[in-house]
């Protein structure tokens, strides 16, 4: 079991193990999260520390495995083991939102592609390059509409 090192301390650690299967590790609001690389809507993993100093799962893959496993003491084997497991989709989710990001926008399209919190919902607006009352473009317009 993990004793003895902050949760901070076990990221470092853990850190380079992680890119290597395609994992981000990150300390945030007292919880270490393990998310696909730059996919950080997606919480794979979260451990906390308890009063102990132990370190154990508060949130496992699924809910399923969550209620499961909620409050279960974990090692630093366990975790690379859990990253090795999960690797495959870790990459996954990652490539898909890698593709999703660099979309390449033909040259006479004018929309602008906006991502929210979730990349799989793509929005679209578009970007108004002349005043509707006058014609002029936008920078030279002087009708005040």
């Amino acid at each position: 079991m993990v004793t003895n090192l902050t949760l901070g301390d076990l990221s470092i650690e853990l850190k380079s193990k992680a890119e290597e299967y395609g994992f981000n590790v990150r300390y945030v609001g007292g919880l270490l999260k393990f998310t696909p690389k730059n996919v950080f809507t997606k919480v794979m993993l979260e451990l906390e520390h308890d009063d102990d100093g132990f370190v154990k799962i508060y949130k496992h893959r699924t809910q399923e495995l969550t209620n499961t496993t909620r409050g279960r003491k974990v090692s630093k084997c366990w975790i690379i083991g859990f990253m090795e497991a999960n690797s495959t989709e870790a990459k996954k989710e990652t490539l898909l939102v890698t593709k999703l990001v660099n979309e390449k926008i033909p040259e006479n399209d004018k929309t602008i592609p906006l991502y929210g919190w979730k990349f799989h919902h793509k929005q679209e607006y578009r970007r108004q390059e002349e005043c509707n009352a006058c014609g002029k473009p936008l920078n030279y317009c002087v009708c005040g509409r």
